[in-house]
């Protein structure tokens, strides 16, 4: 069994605050009827400035890849208007809370000046230390169509004790059965006290058109266009497990058949998440209700500030699938 460390991916920015910057302000004024069909209208007069922040911290690794965006208005020239917040006008810091110390963030640019990915703060020293248990603060201030904005927000770190304990099996045919009965993958997890949400990232490594499963009863067969427009989402799923015990002890995480469209080897990456991503990634997405009425997702940030300021604990396992 393969395993290690990795830092968090940051690929899906789009995917991740397209209905955060939809919830949160930048379109308004919702209207529906009262039953049948609900109809929108969206209208831009109830925008306000908001600084947007992707932050996590992991234990003993070094801060970095603090990243701040701007909303926009919907009728924004984003050609002139820009993604992010302006380096010149903002200060960035995270204090730590037992100690009282404060640590300003360093902007970083990239070499390659069209890597959007390299665009974040960071801190370039050694002092400060991310340790399981304790809390950060993330303090920013920046200014946003003249606007002064100001976002302040906390994460309490998991507790150290959670690793992927075991799998029960590196290799499996695609949706192989033992004695006339389907198994899948089966992560055993040692839990983190007092952490009761576990993510699954599952990520396809080599996904090619080749060896999409077409023989699927998850899905019909995809042409090679179709498979274009939806491999990212057919390559990366995720699951995960909550509300469970508060204690240290061992869960399971079931990955069934239809987390896997390759045959392929997949990288699981494993998060003992806090409550600022468990409450974020619980409600970012269910930003509707039955009624039609829409709500903000939960940011857990003070001032003028949506997206999460996290923390989280990762372990790593490799499976594959390979043909029936």
């Amino acid at each position: 069994m393969k395993r290690n460390l990795i830092f968090i991916s940051k690929k899906k920015f789009h995917r991740l605050f397209r209905p955060v910057l939809l919830s949160a302000g930048v379109v308004c004024a919702w209207m529906c009827t009262a039953c049948g069909d609900g109809v929108v209208q969206v209208e831009n007069v109830s925008y306000e400035p908001r600084v947007v922040i992707e932050a996590y911290l992991i234990p003993g690794k070094p801060v970095r890849g603090i990243r701040l965006y701007r909303n926009f208005r919907l009728d924004a020239d984003l050609s002139k208007v820009g993604l992010f917040v302006d380096p010149q006008k903002t200060t960035v810091s995270i204090t730590d809370d037992g100690s009282g110390q404060v640590y300003p963030l360093s902007f970083h640019t990239p070499d390659n000046l069209l890597e959007l990915d390299g665009y974040y703060y960071e801190y370039p020293g050694t002092e400060l230390t991310i340790r399981s248990g304790a809390s950060y603060t993330l303090n920013v201030q920046t200014e946003i169509d003249g606007v002064p904005i100001q976002a302040r927000s906390t994460t309490t770190v998991p507790q150290t004790g959670f690793h992927i304990q075991s799998i029960n099996y590196d290799t499996l045919r695609y949706r192989q059965t033992e004695i006339g009965k389907s198994v899948h993958f089966v992560l055993d997890i040692q839990r983190s006290p007092g952490t009761t949400y576990y993510l699954a990232a599952i990520h396809a490594q080599n996904p090619t058109y080749e060896t999409l499963v077409q023989e699927s009863p998850f899905g019909n067969k995809r042409t090679r266009e179709e498979y274009e427009q939806d491999k990212d989402r057919l390559a990366n799923t995720t699951i995960w497990i909550q509300n469970t015990p508060q204690t240290a002890g061992v869960s399971l995480m079931n990955l069934f058949w239809f987390n896997f469209h390759f045959y392929d080897t997949y990288r699981v990456v494993v998060y003992a998440a806090d409550d600022n991503y468990r409450t974020f990634l619980q409600t970012y997405s269910r930003v509707q209700e039955i009624d039609g009425n829409f709500h903000e997702a939960q940011f857990n940030i003070e001032g003028q500030g949506i997206g999460v300021f996290g923390s989280v604990i990762p372990d790593t396992v490799y499976v594959t699938v390979i043909p029936e």
